[in-house]
Order: C-alpha cells, then structure tokens, then sequence
C-alpha cells in the first residue's frame, strides 16, 4: 500500500499500519480504514499497545475491552467484501487507504514534532478523532473516544513531564503495568462473563441499526 509521507512513519506506527493492511487483505476489504488501524492497535504486542492501555485505564467494567474488540469485529464484518485487486501483471496488490484513515494520517503528520516521525500515540490519537471509531467505542459502553483520547494525552503529557523531573516511570512502563492488570482481569470470575452479555447486546443492536 503507498501512502504519501509513509517515510514519516516512526517503526511502531508503520508495524501497526502493516498490520491493518493484513488484516484488511484477510478479510476481503478493497480499502485499510480506522476500524483496520484501531483493531491492529488493540492485538499490538508490548509497547505498541498504547490504545489498548488506554482503554483499560477508562474503562467501567474489566471485560469492557472484550466487549470493544468484539464491537470493532462487527463493523469490520459490515464492510463490504471485494474481489482481491491485482497489478498488470496478476499479482496481487494491497488494499488501498480510505479517504478517513487518510485524513487520520494528515492529523497524525500534524501534530509531530519537527524532524522526527509519527509516533505510534499520535496516530493513536488521530485514530480516535474518526467517526466511526468514536461510534464503536460508544457501542462498547466507553461515554466516547474523547475520554480515551485524554487518557493517552494525559500519559503523554506524564512521561515528559517526568522525562524532566527524572525517577518517574516512562510510558512504556505505564502500559506493562496496565496490560498485567488488563490480563489479570481476564482471569475474572464467570459472573464477570455473565455481567458482560449487557454491553455486548447493546454493542451489536447499535451496530447493527
């Protein structure tokens, strides 16, 4: 997939943007949008999981981040499927960006800092502006993706704040330490499992609709 300034990607945005393409190609879609880039975000590894540590910071109930990734998976299925594109040749080519993940990319090349690329929380950031993205995490019981969004910047904000002062953990400590607990709450009880059926019929009747 070519995109213009993708030189300007730093490591972790251009990993978790080849992965969207992936999972774009796997299921059929002509075109990489929001939802590929958010849903490639939350299966990030390690420090690449700064969406997912996010969420679980804001979230209301332990397994409301099963109920988001099951709420991306339906509007993912609602896209529609297409013939796979290929070059002259046959080969098979890429899935193109969408109008919205460009205009997401546009904001992310914004707000970064002269000289340097796109940093995965930017792009995290400029996911989150979306629509689209903004509709499913509402339908996953998150009041909306403002609220994740300041959570992010706020981490931001901490890191380099303590970046200065020194002796303070760095982000990237901050999101280990969320994703241990995020996995500490998988091991809920089945109560759990049973109080999340609320949120995921909601998610699936508004997504639907």
């Amino acid at each position: 997939m070519r995109i213009t300034g993708w030189h300007a990607l730093g490591e972790e945005a251009v990993g978790v943007v080849q992965q969207a393409v992936s999972l774009a190609g796997r299921r059929g879609h002509a075109q990489v949008t929001p939802l590929h880039i958010a849903s490639a975000m939350l299966s990030a590894e390690s420090t690449a999981s700064v969406l997912r540590a996010a969420c679980v910071r804001t979230q209301s109930h332990p397994l409301q981040q099963d109920v988001l990734e099951l709420c991306l998976d339906v509007a993912l299925d609602r896209l529609a499927v297409a013939r796979p594109a290929s070059d002259y040749r046959g080969a098979r080519v890429d899935p193109a960006p969408s109008n919205a993940f460009l205009a997401a990319l546009k904001r992310a090349h914004a707000h970064r800092r002269q000289g340097e690329g796109v940093e995965l929380e930017q792009l995290v950031l400029s996911i989150l502006d979306d629509p689209s993205i903004d509709r499913v995490m509402r339908a996953a019981g998150f009041s909306s993706s403002r609220l994740v969004r300041g959570s992010i910047e706020n981490a931001v904000s901490s890191e380099q704040n303590s970046g200065m002062a020194g002796g303070q953990p760095s982000l990237q400590t901050v999101h280990r330490s969320v994703v241990a607990q995020l996995t500490d709450h998988r091991r809920y009880s089945s109560q759990g499992a049973v109080n999340l059926c609320k949120p995921a019929t909601s998610c699936f009747l508004s997504l639907l609709a």
